[in-house]
Parts: C-alpha cells; sequence; structure tokens
C-alpha cells in the first residue's frame, strides 16, 4: 500500500467518526418525546430519548475490535434493557455467510453456528436488510433453538451504508413485549450499534493497513539493501499468509521456460504436502495463473472447471484459492498463492495485497537469479587466488587479476545496461531515428526506449535517473520495465508520466531518488507526435529551417505525489526533426568549471545545415561537447536522440 492510499484511509475513519456524530445528533433531535427501550414485555420508561442513546454510545466506549463491540452492545441490552436474551450474528464477509454468533441473557442456548445468506430467518434479515418481528417462536420451525420458554423475538439487520454488520435478535418470554413503536425504536438503536461497529472496523483496517505497510517497507528496504535475497522467499509468503489470514501459502517458479511450477517456498502446510503440488501451466488454478499471467480465484476448487487437477489441492484438505502471477517486467518467475480450509470469497482489495506481495517476490527471485551468477564468478576468483603461492610476486598477480575479473564484471554490467536499450530502428518507415547514450561512470542512469505499440504507433521515451553508477542503473532498469507495461496498458503520453509516478512514487521516495522523463507518441497515420515531460530538457523541434523548444515540463517522477502531467501535439512535416537530450549535455562542464549551457547548444542547432541526417546531427551535439570539455572529467550521463519524419510520410498523407 503506498503513502497516499495509506493517508486516505485514515481520512475515510476520521470521516467515519465525523459522520457517526451528525447520525447520532440527528437521532437524539427526533427522538426528544420517544418512548423508552423496551425488555421482556414491560417498557423501561425514561422522560427522554437523549439518556438511553447516550448511554449505550458511553457504554461502548472507544472499543476498536468489531466482535468486542457487539458484545458489549449485546450487554447493555440485556443489562440495561432487561432483555432476557440477546443474539447477534456478526456477517462474515469472506464467506458471505453470518457466522460465530454471540449470546447473552437467560440460559444461553446451543445456537445455529452460522447461516447462510438467505438461508432461515436469520439469514433472510440479513439477506433482505428487513427487519423480521416472531411473535410465535414455537411455531416457526426456521428460527432455530432458542432458550427455554423464550416465545416472542424481534430481528433487524445491523447495517450502515452499504456495509452489513450482522442481524441483532432481542428475544423474551412476554407474549406482549415488542410491540410496534418499540420496535422502530430498537431498530434506532441497530442503527447506532451498526455505525460504532463500523468505525471500529474502520479503525482496526487502518492498523492492519499501516502494519502491511510497515511489512512492505521492510521487505522492499531488504530487497534493495542485499543482492542475496533467496531468503526473502520464505517471509514473502509467511506475510501472504499471515495479512490473508489463510490456511496456507505457496511461491512456485517457473524454471529454465520448461512450463513446470516448482515450489520454493511454502508457509502452512508439510514439504510433502507443498511437493504435491508441483503443477505444469494450465493443469490446474496456480499454472493457469502463470500460462495467462493474471490473477485468478476460485471459492471452491471442488467444483472449479477451470482446472484438471484440482484435487491435488483437496487432497491437501484445501477449497479456496487465490493465485497471481509474479512477474518482473515482461518475465514470469512463477506463481504466488493463497488457500483455505473453508468456503470464501476472496475480494479485489485481497486479490491486490497477493498482487503486491507477489512483484516482491519476482524482485527477490530476479535478484537471486543474478547474484548466482556473481556468487559462480566470485568463487571462481577465490579458488585461482587459493591455489597461489603465497608470495609477493603471486599476490600481486593475483591482485592484477581481481582488478581485471572486477573490469570485466563491471562492462558485463554495462553490456547488460546496453542491451536493454534499443538496437535497431523500429518498424515504422514514416521516422528515421538516431541516439546516443554516453555514461559517466561504467553503468549509466540515463536511458532511451522506442516501444512499437499494438496500433501501429510508436513510443519514444528519454529518461535520466537522478545519480549515477549502479544505483541509479537499477532504478532505471526498474523505471523501463514498469514504463513498457504502462505504456501497453495506457496508450497516451501524459497518462503514462501520471500512472509511473503514481506506481514508482513508494520507491523512489524510499530511496530518496527520482527520474525525469520525456514522453513522446508518434502516430505514423498522422505524421502527429503527442510529447509529455517529467522534469527534462525541454526538446526541440525543426519544421523548415529553425530550431524551437517546445514548451512542455512537469515534476521529475517521484518528486511529488500531486503531479497532474498534459502534453502537447504538434506535427512532423516530412524532414522535420525533433529532438531529445538528458541535462549531461547542457551542464557539460569545462577545466574552469563553465558549463556548456543553452546559448551554446541553441547556437549550435542554428548552424547545422538542413541535409544533416538524424545520425549526423548526434554525433555534431556530441563532438561540440567534447571540445567544450576538454581534458575535464565528464561529470554527468549524456543522452541525445533525434527522430526525423521521412519522405515516406509524403505518401502516407496523401492517401
Amino acid at each position: 500500500m503506498d503513502l497516499p492510499t495509506l493517508f486516505l484511509l485514515i481520512i475515510g475513519i476520521v470521516g467515519a467518526f465525523v459522520i457517526g456524530a451528525v447520525f447520532v445528533t440527528s437521532l437524539l433531535n427526533s427522538r426528544r418525546s420517544a418512548a423508552g427501550l423496551v425488555a421482556a414485555g414491560h417498557a423501561a420508561r425514561v422522560d427522554d430519548a437523549l439518556l438511553p442513546l447516550a448511554n449505550l454510545i458511553l457504554y461502548l466506549g472507544e472499543q476498536t475490535d468489531t466482535r468486542s463491540l457487539l458484545r458489549r452492545a449485546a450487554e447493555w441490552l440485556n443489562q440495561e434493557g432487561a432483555i432476557p436474551l440477546v443474539v447477534i450474528y456478526p456477517y462474515d464477509s469472506a464467506a458471505h455467510e453470518l457466522a460465530r454468533p454471540l449470546c447473552i441473557g437467560r440460559d444461553a442456548p446451543e445456537l445455529v453456528a452460522r447461516y447462510r445468506m438467505g438461508i432461515g430467518i436469520f439469514g433472510e434479515v440479513a439477506s433482505t436488510r428487513e427487519p423480521r418481528f416472531v411473535d410465535h417462536i414455537s411455531q416457526e420451525p426456521r428460527f432455530g433453538p432458542t432458550a427455554t420458554g423464550i416465545e416472542i423475538a424481534y430481528l433487524t439487520p445491523l447495517y450502515f451504508g452499504a456495509t452489513l454488520i450482522g442481524v441483532l435478535s432481542v428475544q423474551s418470554d412476554q407474549t406482549d413485549a415488542f410491540p410496534a413503536e418499540q420496535r422502530k425504536i430498537m431498530d434506532r438503536f441497530a442503527s447506532v450499534i451498526a455505525l460504532q461497529a463500523l468505525v471500529a472496523r474502520r479503525f482496526t483496517d487502518s492498523q492492519q493497513a499501516i502494519a502491511r505497510f510497515g511489512r512492505f517497507q521492510e521487505l522492499s528496504l531488504r530487497l534493495v539493501e542485499r543482492l542475496d535475497t533467496t531468503e526473502l522467499l520464505q517471509p514473502i509468503v509467511d506475510a501472504a499468509r499471515e495479512m490473508l489470514d489463510t490456511q496456507m501459502s505457496i511461491l512456485l517458479e517457473v524454471r529454465d521456460d520448461d512450463e513446470r511450477l516448482y515450489p520454493v517456498a511454502w508457509a502452512g502446510i508439510s514439504q510433502q504436502t507443498a511437493m504435491m503440488l508441483e503443477s505444469r501451466f494450465k493443469e490446474d488454478l496456480k499454472g493457469l495463473v502463470a500460462w495467462a499471467r493474471k490473477p485468478a480465484r476460485t471459492p471452491d476448487l471442488r467444483t472449479d472447471q477451470r482446472t484438471a487437477r484440482a484435487s491435488q489441492a483437496v487432497v491437501a484438505g484445501m477449497i479456496s484459492e487465490l493465485a497471481v502471477p509474479v512477474l518482473y517486467g515482461d518475465k514470469l518467475y512463477g506463481t504466488l498463492a493463497v488457500e483455505t480450509d473453508v468456503y470464501r470469497n476472496f475480494s479485489d482489495e485481497e486479490m491486490n495485497l497477493l498482487a503486491a506481495l507477489a512483484a516482491q517476490a519476482g524482485i527477490a527471485l530476479r535478484n537471486a537469479q543474478l547474484f548466482e551468477i556473481v556468487q559462480l564468478t566470485n568463487s571462481q576468483l577465490e579458488k585461482a587466488f587459493s591455489d597461489l603461492q603465497i608470495s609477493q610476486a603471486e599476490i600481486a598477480r593475483a591482485h592484477v587479476a581481481e582488478i581485471k575479473a572486477y573490469e570485466t564484471e563491471l562492462e558485463t554490467a554495462r553490456d547488460i545496461q546496453t542491451s536493454l536499450l534499443p538496437q535497431e530502428q523500429p518498424p515504422v518507415p514514416q521516422i528515421q531515428l538516431a541516439a546516443r547514450n554516453i555514461p559517466a561512470r561504467h553503468v549509466s542512469g540515463d536511458f532511451y526506449q522506442y516501444i512499437l505499440l499494438p496500433d501501429g504507433k510508436l513510443g519514444v521515451a528519454v529518461g535520466d535517473v537522478s545519480g549515477k553508477g549502479m544505483p541509479a542503473a537499477l532504478l532505471m532498469a526498474v523505471t523501463t520495465t514498469t514504463l513498457r507495461d504502462e505504456l501497453a496498458q495506457t496508450p497516451s503520453s501524459a497518462g503514462v508520466l501520471n500512472e509511473l509516478n503514481g506506481r514508482l512514487l513508494a520507491r523512489m521516495k524510499q530511496t530518496n531518488m527520482n527520474s525525469a522523463m520525456l514522453m513522446t507518441i508518434f502516430d505514423p497515420s498522422t505524421n502527429t507526435v503527442e510529447v509529455a515531460n517529467a522534469g527534462m530538457v525541454q526538446p526541440y523541434i525543426r519544421k523548415l529551417n529553425t530550431w524551437e523548444s517546445m514548451s512542455v515540463g512537469g515534476y521529475p517522477l517521484g518528486a511529488s505525489g500531486r503531479s497532474n502531467y498534459t502534453s502537447k501535439t504538434d506535427t512532423l512535416p516530412p524532414g522535420a526533426m525533433l529532438l531529445f537530450l538528458s541535462d549531461g549535455v547542457i551542464e557539460a562542464q569545462n577545466v574552469t568549471g563553465e558549463f556548456y549551457g543553452f546559448d551554446r547548444f541553441e547556437a549550435l542547432l542554428a548552424s547545422f545545415p538542413l541535409k544533416l541526417t538524424p545520425e549526423q546531427v548526434v554525433d555534431a551535439v556530441l563532438r561540440a561537447v567534447d571540445e567544450h570539455v576538454g581534458a575535464e572529467e565528464q561529470q554527468d550521463d549524456i543522452t541525445v536522440v533525434v527522430m526525423q519524419a521521412t519522405p515516406v510520410a509524403v505518401a502516407a498523407m496523401a492517401r
């Protein structure tokens, strides 16, 4: 859960308290001449309705546990109202039924443990949310067991707004108990109890949300701090089982693209049971989730028709299941699932929670695979070093070997990062692209991406992650992966930036980093570009023979949770150019500390002949910056991207 969502939840709780105060005040003002509370057929006389309502609210106090609050309400009705028997069935939203009844009063009987919605009188009241007066319990077989001598009952639903809390039943052995006027008063008491219970539930939800947020933050920080994250898989499945209150949880990994799922971590079951749940794609619900890369859930595995091996989970004693894919970017790493041994309808909120944990698992599995490569290299170096004789010359040679190995690892990291950048022109004949990325160190925080969309449009992104070196490179990899995912769902430059800012805000705040990004979507059918900017240098456009900057901007991603990015649209006639650059160009310094600056850069653009190709423009910009810097070390990553409308666009526009 991110911070904005947490703040909204807390605000909602405060709002519930305010609504409750207004609601109770309205009840009190409207009932100043009402009759008193009725119990066991006798009216408990009061001079004013203020007294019983106020006493009830004070008695309920500041309970933050819903069940404890309902028990106190039943005790108050029994003691203060002298009602012989009070029964409350709380509503279990997960199982969609009334369960674990509370019974306060004389000779408390053995009640029905649970009612399905619509079943029995209690289930009917919960389903219809309409009160029910039963004047002869012994003649109503659907009422269920009650205490000896009890003959009359009034049932009223406990609900507020669209939220059902449960069903309240007051029962008496007096045949004239609960006349119409006093049933109305009981309905008002039920509304107050429901409201107080709802506030208590919201408070409990907020505490759980805060605890979950802390758990997510702890896991995320541990992932950032450590490379070997295989030991974090068990805490992730433990968290899934605990936060979703299920009997078991399991993480299954896809290996070597063989479309099989292998258990790697589990909670609530034995290793033998976990091994039973190994499966193939489409073979059961977990395999179906891995194949489709989409979450799925079922309240009853015994009757689910989507899988062929649901019986394996049933043999393990499970009935309901929720499963989500474990992804890192576009790569599937496995499936995370939770199961219960009772019938349960998993909610959208629970699905989102499990998906958030699956994202943590994806990071852990990805880092674990990368770390295996590093461990293998390190073990080889250690073996080579241990084989050397202890001598000064051999130590020196070993030291040189270590340096070379380190440089090789850095070069490997650079090669991996370079492989994430586009290696060839996108298949869009209406546009020609040229780009160059020069890191200040072995790895870069700058990046650019060409992303071909299903409708034929082309997304071009240029970004600059704050900082340099490996931390910036890691955040760059996360940002580009998330970018591709969002662009597939939100084919709008400004919309993509808004979605990226929301998804990356919490992670960037944890690492005190942010990322500038310029997002452009080119439509070859109209030869137009839609440009949105999140903190990058404003792009430059040349249509005839004049270069001009496009006035479009915004905060970097991760800088603010309130950013609302907008875009500008322009047409690229044949021959027109659009140039993007990172601030490493403008802020390049020479030996005297003088910046290259906008004036020099814009003068350079004005000097370019019209016949220059995009590749020649990129070369000319980098050459000019290099001449300005001279012998001074490069301080920041540099990225330049140029796109030009080709003559093919003429034919396209003519058609």
